[in-house]
C-alpha cells in the first residue's frame, strides 16, 4: 500500500511534473472540480462502484445463506473454493487474471 500512499502524497504536488516536488498545493483538485468531463467520469465511476458494492452484498448474503442452510452438498467444496480464492490470492495476481479474462 506504500505506492498508493505515495500517489496520494504526490497528488498535492504543485509542480506540473510528477517527478519534481515543488511544494504542497490543492491546485490539481481545483482543476478537477472545474473540468466537467472529469466530473462526469468521477460520477460514473462512483455509480459503478455503488452498483458493484450492492451486487456484492446481495450475492454475499445469498452465499452465506446457502452455506449455513445446506451445509455439505454436492459441489460444496467448489463453492467454498470460489468464496475463499480472492482472500488467498494476492491482489496483483487477481487483477492480472481479470485483465487477461476481459481484455
Amino acid at each position: 500500500y506504500a505506492t498508493m500512499l505515495m500517489l496520494v502524497i504526490y497528488s498535492f504536488n504543485s509542480s506540473k511534473l510528477v517527478t519534481v516536488w515543488a511544494g504542497w498545493s490543492t491546485r490539481w483538485y481545483g482543476e478537477l472540480l472545474r473540468d466537467d468531463e472529469m466530473m462526469s467520469a468521477v460520477g460514473l465511476s462512483l455509480t459503478i462502484a455503488a452498483c458493484a458494492a450492492t451486487a456484492a452484498a446481495i450475492l454475499g448474503t445469498i452465499a452465506a445463506v446457502v452455506l449455513v442452510r445446506f451445509g455439505r452438498y454436492r459441489g460444496s467444496n467448489g463453492f467454498a473454493f470460489m468464496i475463499t480464492a480472492p482472500l488467498v490470492l494476492p491482489d496483483v495476481i487477481t487483477g492480472l487474471s481479470l485483465l487477461l479474462l476481459f481484455v
